[in-house]
């Protein structure tokens, strides 16, 4: 059975966008040390945060954090919570654009 060129293509995209997403746990307190990364979503609880970041496998995890591997669930709905965050840089606005 031969597969429709399209799927392909969402199978592609949807591969590629879970690899450039991490979740990355650890202390709660320490957040505010990594806001350098690009975070798509940061939950929080008392002692420990959750951090769902555009990186890849190759990026160092922080001392005392833990990376996982994001599933499209949690991106769609991080990306849902937090609709300033896209899940995937845009073009930069004002460059090269005609208004």
């Amino acid at each position: 059975m031969r597969e429709d060129v399209p799927v392909r293509w969402v199978r592609l995209a949807r591969a590629a966008l879970l690899a450039s997403h991490r979740v990355l746990t650890g202390p709660a307190a320490e957040v505010g040390r990594y806001t350098e990364r690009p975070v798509v979503h940061a939950g929080r609880a008392e002692a420990q945060a959750h951090l769902l970041i555009r990186s890849n496998a190759d990026d160092p995890v922080p001392p005392g954090w833990t990376a996982g591997a994001a599933n499209l669930e949690e991106l769609a709905l991080a990306c849902l919570r937090e609709p300033g965050a896209a899940a995937l840089p845009g073009p930069a606005r004002g460059q090269g654009s005609a208004a």
